[in-house]
């Protein structure tokens, strides 16, 4: 329900910008107009655009150079986007399909996520979490930035003018642009439109390689610096968690197991995770010696209102000590000794006891001795390779979510341990969001870089085979269809994700 809030509250903003725009045009015409065309910013409904004229220049200077091998570089272009053209339209289909297969199941399957290798809307506050946002509006950045670039350079270069660039907020979504003669560019040959129209997903693509590369280079890049395999190091913790604190964890910390489960990278530690909370909680072997010294059971234990789980612990040491009942032989808890015992969980965990799910697991003179907790709440031993364990009495689901880990350990102290996983962070945000813009851009729709792509592939096959009203015909289907399938795309994929919220 917060994230319907989060997009209320944004569209709520968009409004009063635009009200207050209108305002301001009527009551301070000139003044206000002149401040507008001084900054360049324009205010639209749900929409805030910036222009400049800065980069016109530099635009200039580099569609100047590069002679032949630039040619080269942008026909290249051309054969890469014709190229996708199928293939992105097969897996828009894809995804339709995928998407609807769900909406058809009954009961649980219904709801289920989306499959791999479709393409998912991603909305702030809805399924992309918090912390990943600035990678989201990075990655958003450098992604239509680098696109637009390869429009402007590839439009000076076959000698059509560039009038202005700048970015655009349409809600949250950040976007670059660039505005170029329309007229020239419509009056060049279909081979040299191409060249232009197609150099945005070429760009997109080579940034989709790039990011690739980075991930498959990024463990060789980064060994000389970091150690990999030794565990899966902290390099944040929420600072309102309960993990947080002079008896949790701290940044730095290499953690190594997870209860019994061993930890040697940042994956072994989420599976850890995910293996304490879907298996039940199991019991320890206590000796009878050490349930003797530190039991401190209260006269009258008592079930718990809101649970009805037992309480044998006193509230004076409640924040130290744990219930634990007696199980039998046969896995339940025996009613004919003591039931339970208010023992110190530190104690407990740090005797090194084996685990148990009976007594008779554990041999004499021990017995076994299970947390009594609700069902989706589990006491965690979190090992570390310096420090005591930490112990953590809650559902896993919080630790995975409040502690931040890395699969890199620094070396030297100085170096950040967060460094790597943000870089691979963001190069996996940078591959997908940049092949998805390849993937829209190349499809034929209205207003994106397909329709007129789609037009120009036309001219140039059926230019002089087929006449222009029956050229004009094929493109208006296409485009019609594009634009139905990418919408279909959008209402499916937003449905998936609100429903999954």
């Amino acid at each position: 329900m917060a994230s319907y809030w989060v997009i209320l509250v944004i569209v709520l903003v968009h409004v009063v910008l635009y009200v207050t725009d209108t305002v301001l045009k009527s009551c301070l015409h000139l003044p206000y107009l002149n401040l507008l065309e001084a900054s360049g910013v324009t205010v639209r409904p749900l929409q805030l655009k910036w222009s400049t004229r800065a980069l016109n220049r530099p635009f200039q200077r580099w569609g100047a150079g590069g002679g032949r091998l630039a040619r080269l570089w942008f026909s290249a272009g051309v054969w890469v986007t014709c190229a996708l053209l199928v293939p992105s339209v097969l897996l828009l289909l894809h995804t339709v399909h995928s998407l609807l297969r769900p909406a058809a199941a009954e009961g649980a399957a219904a709801t289920a996520a989306p499959p791999a290798f479709v393409l998912e809307p991603v909305l702030p506050g809805v399924n992309l979490p918090a912390e990943d946002v600035p990678y989201y509006v990075i990655t958003l950045l450098v992604c239509s930035v680098y696109h637009e670039c390869g429009h402007a350079v590839a439009a000076v270069r076959e000698q059509v003018r560039v009038f202005g660039s700048g970015l655009l907020l349409v809600l949250v979504l950040p976007a670059a642009f660039v505005d170029v003669c329309s007229e020239a560019l419509s009056a060049l040959p279909p081979l040299r439109r191409l060249r232009v129209l197609c150099a945005g997903v070429w760009h997109n693509v080579v940034l989709c390689a790039a990011a690739a590369a980075l991930l498959a280079a990024l463990p060789l890049l980064t060994a000389p610096l970091y150690r990999v395999g030794q565990g899966a190091v902290v390099y944040s913790v929420y600072q309102d968690s309960p993990l947080h604190g002079a008896t949790g964890l701290s940044a730095g910390d290499l953690m190594t197991a997870v209860n019994e489960c061993p930890v040697r990278s940042r994956r072994d530690w989420l599976s850890c995770l995910a293996r304490a909370a879907s298996e039940p909680q199991t019991g320890y072997c206590v000796s009878t010696d050490l349930s003797a010294a530190y039991d401190e059971t209260i006269h009258h234990p008592y079930a718990r209102d809101d649970t009805g789980l037992v309480e044998c612990c006193d509230a004076s040491n409640s924040s130290s000590h744990l219930c634990f009942e007696f199980v039998g032989d046969d896995g339940t808890p025996d009613w004919t000794a003591p039931p339970f015992s208010c023992l110190p969980a530190r104690a407990v965990l740090d005797s090194g006891p084996a685990r148990c799910q009976t007594t008779a697991s554990c041999g004499e003179p021990a017995r076994c001795f299970r947390p009594a907790l609700e069902p989706a709440v589990r006491l965690l031993s979190l090992r570390r390779r310096a420090g005591p364990a930490v112990l953590f009495l809650g559902a896993p689901g919080t630790v995975f979510a409040d502690a931040a880990v890395s699969d890199h350990e620094p070396r030297w102290w100085p170096l950040p341990a967060a460094a790597p996983r943000r870089l691979q962070t963001l190069a996996h945000y940078v591959l997908s969001f940049s092949a998805a813009l390849a993937v829209l851009n190349v499809v034929p729709c209205f207003a994106l870089d397909g329709q007129w792509i789609w037009a120009a592939l036309l001219e140039a096959a059926l230019g002089g085979r087929v006449s222009r009203r029956r050229r004009a015909t094929i493109e208006r289907v296409g485009v019609l269809g594009g634009s139905a399938l990418l919408a279909a795309n959008v209402v499916l994929g937003l449905r998936s994700v609100f429903r999954a919220a």
